[in-house]
């Protein structure tokens, strides 16, 4: 017995937005209040882009939506710093918090926070963290 299956118009264009969902949101951020915005904003696979540049973060980044990427622009370390007050300075303790399956962190240096620069939450069985 042979099956064949119709896709109508309305059908195509579902499977694209899925699709399309999928594939995830790319922010592209140059300064600390729009990496905070893309940090409260992301969804599952999506991917936020820093531009080259210091940044010196006035909180925790929190990523705790599985399945997305944090990463500098240029592909090389030195060009996006993340950056604490210090370790004599308490205030931004940590730099990125991580507390989701699948995160990856890539292409930055975090540098002078007080406790860690990054923080996989054991505790909230944070699984395949690639740093």
């Amino acid at each position: 017995m042979t099956r064949r299956f119709r896709f109508g118009a309305a059908s195509l264009m579902g499977l694209l937005v899925i699709s399309t969902r999928a594939l995830g949101t790319t922010w592209n951020v140059s300064n600390v209040a729009e990496l905070d915005a893309a940090i409260a904003g992301m969804q599952t696979g999506d991917e936020i882009v820093i531009a080259a540049g210091t940044y010196p973060l006035s909180r925790t980044l929190w990523m705790h939506t599985p399945g997305v990427t944090i990463r500098g622009a240029t592909g090389n370390r030195n060009d996006v710093i993340l950056e604490g007050g210090g370790m004599n300075t308490r205030g931004v303790d940590e730099g990125i918090s991580v507390g989701a399956d699948d995160v990856a962190i890539k292409d930055l240096t975090i540098q002078e926070f007080y406790y860690n620069g990054i923080h996989t939450r054991a505790e909230n069985d944070a699984d395949r963290t690639l740093i």
